[in-house]
């Protein structure tokens, strides 16, 4: 696994989001995977959203594995929460669940102009998991660098 971070962030806030984003790869994807998949992280100041994952490279079965996850500049507890959330989206992604699209759901098609934003199967998974993968992070990790 590769991890970039970018953004206007101090040094040892790079290595939280750095060992973060370790810690919920190593919960959400199967060992042979996570040799395979490259995270660029980007910290804005001014986004809408809190956060947003993107797919950007697949590997030679068209499957992806380079993803860009953009983050909110916040505090911990919203940083480090809304990377678990784009980490699940990654899972996502690359095990298939979701296509790049967001118009397929685990081989189903969803339309999601059609279905509330936070009722979206791959948003109420994200959400749930979210706060797990942050409540163990914290247990592990309960002060910052």
């Amino acid at each position: 696994m590769t991890v970039h971070i970018r953004g206007k962030i101090d040094s040892l806030r790079k290595l939280e989001l750095r060992r973060a984003a370790q810690f919920f790869t190593e919960r959400l994807f199967n060992r042979q995977l996570r040799k395979h998949l490259t995270f660029s992280i980007r910290v804005r100041t001014s986004m809408k959203d809190y956060g947003e994952c993107t797919v950007m490279d697949f590997n030679d079965q068209n499957k992806p594995r380079w993803f860009d996850i953009e983050l909110k500049r916040g505090g911990r507890r919203i940083m480090l929460t809304t990377l678990a959330h784009e980490m699940v989206h990654a899972k996502q992604f690359a095990y298939l669940e979701l296509d790049d699209n967001l118009t397929m759901w685990r081989g189903k098609a969803i339309d999601s102009d059609d279905v509330a934003y936070f009722d979206l199967p791959w948003e109420v998974e994200a959400n749930c998991l979210e706060a797990i993968l942050y409540n163990e992070y914290i247990e592990q990790y309960p002060h910052k660098y």
